[in-house]
């Protein structure tokens, strides 16, 4: 993001029928910070809404699948302590988004049980006011996903 290294995980929890899934799920990532008035700030990106996922042919053990994402969160500037301590500040941002993120990649069947897939996208960001740092559109970005699935996808096996 802007140059900014980061990291993220999430979940989402859904159901599959067939070839086609729906959920809800949920992501938080942080960012590289910058310096700023003697302080160290860290980016933050939490969002989360509505999962829509299609495969074919599930049955193939490597297969196509693909997604889109659509939900609200915010994007916010936190003070930074250390790589894993860091806390929001009374003058910091924390703005309301709306993510789109459309996805596609190749997904493994490792077990009737457990699946992986490698995916790539593009995050869509509305509502960011940007600052010094960071502009308005910096939030809209590629992203990868390396993906485990766990649960009952049927197929009699």
């Amino acid at each position: 993001m802007n140059n900014y290294r980061g990291y993220g995980a999430g979940g989402i929890v859904g159901l599959v029928f067939n070839s086609l899934s729906v959920g809800l799920y949920g992501h938080g990532e942080a960012y590289d910070g910058f310096r700023r008035d003697d302080r160290d700030y860290v980016f933050t990106l939490g969002h989360g809404g509505l999962v829509l996922g299609y495969s074919y042919p599930t049955k193939r053990a490597l297969h196509l699948t693909g997604s889109l994402k659509v939900g609200g969160g915010a994007v916010g500037r936190a003070r930074r302590y250390n790589d894993w301590d860091w806390e929001l500040d009374e003058d910091d941002i924390n703005d309301a988004v709306l993510v789109v993120l459309p996805e596609v990649g190749v997904e493994l069947n490792l077990t009737h049980w457990m699946r992986m897939s490698a995916t790539a996208g593009y995050r869509f960001v509305d509502g960011f006011e940007g600052i010094t740092e960071l502009g308005k559109k910096d939030l809209n970005a590629p992203v990868f996903g390396l993906n485990f699935r766990f649960g009952w996808f049927g197929h009699g096996r």
